[in-house]
């Protein structure tokens, strides 16, 4: 009856690490995204920036040839 106890014991231990682990592993997946998203959202709004300079500038240029 010992035995049985502490095999189930150990099952418990082994079961809660398992459980830890893919936790942390979906924590991980989640923090990642999460970065990822921000870089993507940072790359977009450089790019959009950059767009509207050039368009600044060339609405700027053209409007200088008017003249």
């Amino acid at each position: 009856m010992k035995e049985k106890i502490e095999v189930v014991e150990k099952l418990l231990i082994v079961l809660t690490l398992i459980a830890g682990i893919v936790a942390s592993a979906y924590k991980g997946v989640e923090y990642i995204s999460a970065k990822s998203a921000v870089v993507t959202a940072k790359a977009a709004q450089e790019q959009e920036t950059a767009n509207a300079q050039q368009l600044l500038t060339k609405t700027y240029s053209d409007s200088a040839n008017q003249t």
